[in-house]
């Protein structure tokens, strides 16, 4: 069961506002914080079985320069609504120059963790949820968990559903009663590795590694002028990331 914050309801009832009023092509942006919820926001957006066919869901790079693009570009008689994920500002701004003009046949909504600024018709950055959602989304997904427990899961969890989530996964079957005895440094170390046992994993080295990635996730990559900082050089050699 889908539970939105009322800042989602809000995005919405205006997204869907603008698709009914809107001639030409509509572009919109969805951004925020990693696990907030932006894709399943999409998803709910175009949820009606009348709109649920006409949608193409992908990578925003694997889209970029694909056959498939040329051929929405090129073809007059297909229509379709575009849901392209981890789109980056510079893809973004590919995808809003080569489809704004393309009449009212396409939909263009863009997802992405960077909060940079972009053109489109409706832009939608979200915000942590209140606690008291969290607490109704477990709720909803595990009602065996106690109440205490939702609770202590809804407080450490920040307002980031898919933590919540995560969290939950990676519980014993008596979690919710444990959970008040468990510290927030433990319930983090769960998160990262799961019930994995303490012997198989480096823990403090994973953290740091994975605080290195958070870094650059939220600051970018690159510098204004488009070249990799150093120190992502390093990451990307150091952990044979595909350069994309």
């Amino acid at each position: 069961t889908y539970v939105p914050s009322d800042e989602q309801e809000e995005h919405l009832e205006q997204i869907r506002e603008l698709f009914n009023s809107q001639g030409d092509c509509s572009i919109v942006r969805i951004s925020g914080i990693s696990g907030l919820g932006k894709t399943r926001l999409a998803y709910e957006l175009f949820s009606p079985d009348h709109l649920r066919r006409r949608v193409i869901y992908a990578d925003a790079s694997d889209f970029r320069g694909s056959p498939l693009q040329n051929r929405l570009e090129m073809d007059k008689d297909r229509s379709a609504i575009l849901v392209l994920d981890d789109c980056s500002p510079e893809d973004h701004k590919h995808f809003h120059e080569r489809f704004s003009s393309r009449s009212d046949r396409l939909v263009v909504v863009t997802i992405s963790d960077s909060v940079k600024e972009v053109s489109a018709d409706y832009s939608a950055e979200l915000s942590p949820m209140a606690t008291e959602k969290i607490e109704e989304i477990l709720d909803n997904e595990r009602p065996d968990i106690t109440e205490s427990g939702r609770n202590r899961i809804a407080e450490f969890s920040e307002g980031f559903p898919q933590i919540a989530a995560l969290l939950v996964e990676n519980l014993d079957d008596d979690s919710s009663t444990s959970l008040f005895e468990t510290s927030n440094e433990d319930i983090l170390d769960r998160l990262i590795v799961g019930n994995q046992e303490d012997s198989d994993f480096e823990r403090d080295e994973v953290k740091q590694v994975l605080e290195a990635f958070a870094l650059f996730e939220r600051v970018g990559w690159k510098d204004d002028e488009g070249n990799r900082h150093p120190e992502a050089e390093w990451l990307i050699e150091e952990f044979g990331i595909e350069d994309n």
